[in-house]
C-alpha cells in the first residue's frame, strides 16, 4: 500500500506544476499570474496589526533581540507560560501540558520525530484526508505510511471501527506511531465522546500518537476535542500547534509541542543539536500573536465560515441547474461534506469523470486538475496526494487576502491606534472578506460552471 505513495504525490505535484505524469507540459502552473488558484493553503489574510508593529518594535530592540546574537538556549519563558495555558484550557492534563518545546514550525516537529524518534522500518499510520508532505517525509525517513480509509457519512473522522477493520488485514506489532490530524484536514470537528473512543481503542496497542493541532482555532463553533485530553488516553502522545493557520504567520515558521515527558526531552535535545534556538523575534511575535485580541480569529472564523457556506450554496444552486439541463441524475460537483474548521472545502467533480479530452480519458483527478488548469483557468488540488483519491481540496481560506494589504500596513505603521480606528479595523477586516468571497463567486460562475456545462453538452 505504502510504495506507491510517493508516485500518487509525486503525479499530484506535476499537475499543480501543469505538468502530466510523463513531465511534459499541459497547463500553466497554479502559481501562474492566470491561474485562479484554490490550491495554495496559506493563512486567511495578514495577523492581528500588533503583531506586525510587535516585530518591527523587535528588529530595533537590541538589548532583548539583538540580531547579531544567537540567543542560544534562552528560553522566552513568558511564551512557554501562554503555551501551557493553552493547552491547559484545550483540557490536556498538566502532567502532558508542562513538557513543552518551542520548535521552527510543525513540520520541524513530525519530521525530527520521524528522523528521531520513530523506530527504524516500522510502519506509520494515519487516515485521509492528510497533510500531503506526510507522505514525503515518512519516504525519505523509509518509514512505510498506512493510509486508513475513513467514511464521507461521518466527514472523514478516524473511528475505533477503521482501526478494527486495519487490524483484521494487517498486524499492529509493526506499527510505531499513529499520526491523527484534529481538526481534519478538510474541516472535520472531534467530539469528546469520538475522542474517548479512539483513546479506549488505541491504548490496546503500544504505539505512540502524534496529534496534530495546527488547525486548532479556526473552529466555527465547537471546538474539536483534543485526543491528549481524554481521561481514558494510556499511549504515549505528542500534541502539535504552530502560528500558521489560526494566527495567519506561516512565514514565521514557528510551532510548538507538548505531551509525554522523555518524547518532548528527547525532541527538543535533538532539535538543540541540528536546529539551534527558534529566532526571539519570532518568538516575540508569537507571544503578541497568542495575546492578540479573542474577537479578531473570531471575526475570522465566522467570515471564513459565510464564505465557505456560500460556495456550497453556489454549487448546490449550480447542481439543480445543471442535472435539469443535461437530464443527469447526479451532482456534476458533489460536496463532500461540510467543514466545520480550517480553509478547505472538499468536493469532486463528478460530471468531468471518466469522459473523454481528445483522446484522453478524464480517469483521476489528476487528469481532471490538468483540465481545470488548462480549460478553466483555475487550479484545485487533487485530493489523492491527501489521501482521497477522486476528490479535489477547495482551498477557499486565503483567497483575496492581498486585497487587505493596503488598508492593514498602512495600519500597522500607524503609531496612534485609538479605539476609533480598531473599530474601523473590526469592519474593514469583514469587508474584505466579503470581496474575497464575491471573487470566488465570480470564478466559479464565469471560469468553473461554463467549462463543466461545455463538457456535458459535449459528452
Amino acid at each position: 500500500m505504502y510504495k506507491s505513495n510517493m508516485k500518487i504525490l509525486s503525479n499530484a505535484r506535476l499537475a499543480l506544476e501543469g505538468k502530466n505524469i510523463d513531465g511534459e507540459l499541459y497547463s500553466e502552473s497554479m502559481f501562474s499570474p492566470n491561474i485562479s488558484s484554490f490550491s495554495h493553503g496559506d493563512g486567511c489574510r495578514r495577523p492581528y496589526f500588533e503583531v506586525t508593529q510587535q516585530i518591527c518594535e523587535a528588529v530595533y530592540d537590541a538589548k532583548r533581540f539583538s540580531l547579531e546574537d544567537y540567543h542560544h538556549l534562552k528560553v522566552h519563558e513568558e511564551l512557554e507560560s501562554i503555551i501551557i495555558k493553552s493547552y491547559n484550557e484545550k483540557g490536556v492534563p498538566e502532567h502532558l501540558s508542562k513538557n513543552i518545546s518551542i520548535e521552527g514550525s510543525v513540520t520541524r516537529i513530525i519530521t525530527s520525530y520521524l528522523n528521531k524518534i520513530c523506530p527504524k522500518n516500522s510502519v506509520v499510520l494515519t487516515s485521509a484526508p492528510i497533510y500531503h508532505p506526510l507522505i514525503a517525509w515518512c519516504h525519505e525517513n523509509n518509514l512505510p505510511l498506512h493510509i486508513i480509509k475513513t467514511r464521507k457519512d461521518n466527514d472523514f473522522k478516524l473511528t475505533p471501527k477503521e482501526i478494527n477493520h486495519y487490524c483484521q488485514k494487517y498486524s499492529m506489532t509493526k506499527v510505531s506511531t499513529l499520526v491523527l490530524f484534529n481538526p481534519g484536514y478538510t474541516g472535520s470537528v472531534y467530539t469528546k465522546n469520538e475522542i474517548d473512543s479512539l483513546a479506549k481503542e488505541l491504548g490496546k496497542y503500544d504505539i505512540t500518537i502524534i496529534e496534530d493541532n495546527v488547525f486548532g482555532g479556526t473552529e466555527f463553533k465547537e471546538e474539536s476535542k483534543l485526543i491528549a485530553s481524554s481521561k481514558h488516553l494510556k499511549n504515549p502522545i505528542l500534541v502539535c500547534s504552530g502560528l500558521s493557520k489560526k494566527f495567519n504567520l506561516a512565514n514565521l515558521r514557528l510551532g510548538w509541542m507538548c505531551g509525554s515527558k522523555k518524547i518532548v526531552n528527547d525532541l527538543k535535545n535533538y532539535n538543540r543539536l541540528t536546529y539551534g534556538t527558534v529566532t526571539m523575534i519570532n518568538q516575540h511575535a508569537a507571544i503578541t500573536a497568542l495575546r492578540s485580541p479573542n474577537w479578531y480569529y473570531l471575526q475570522n472564523n465566522q467570515c471564513l465560515k459565510d464564505r465557505v457556506r456560500k460556495i456550497e450554496e453556489e454549487i448546490i444552486s449550480y447542481n439543480v441547474q445543471a442535472k435539469n439541463k443535461f437530464i443527469i441524475d447526479y451532482d456534476p460537483i458533489e460536496i463532500a461534506h461540510s467543514p466545520y474548521s480550517g480553509h478547505s472545502l472538499l468536493i469532486s467533480f463528478n460530471a468531468l469523470k471518466f469522459k473523454k479530452d481528445g483522446k484522453k480519458k478524464l480517469n483521476t483527478d489528476v487528469d481532471i486538475t490538468l483540465y481545470l488548469q488548462k480549460y478553466a483557468k483555475v487550479s484545485f488540488a487533487p485530493g489523492s496526494s491527501h489521501g482521497l483519491p477522486g476528490y479535489h481540496r477547495l482551498a477557499y481560506g486565503c483567497y483575496g487576502a492581498s486585497d487587505h494589504y493596503d488598508y492593514q500596513t498602512k495600519l500597522e505603521r500607524d503609531s496612534k491606534i485609538n479605539s476609533s480606528k480598531i473599530k474601523s479595523y473590526k469592519e474593514k477586516g469583514g469587508e474584505v472578506f466579503k470581496m474575497g468571497t464575491e471573487k470566488i463567486i465570480k470564478i466559479f460562475n464565469t471560469q468553473v460552471f461554463p467549462i463543466i456545462d461545455k463538457f456535458l453538452g459535449d459528452h
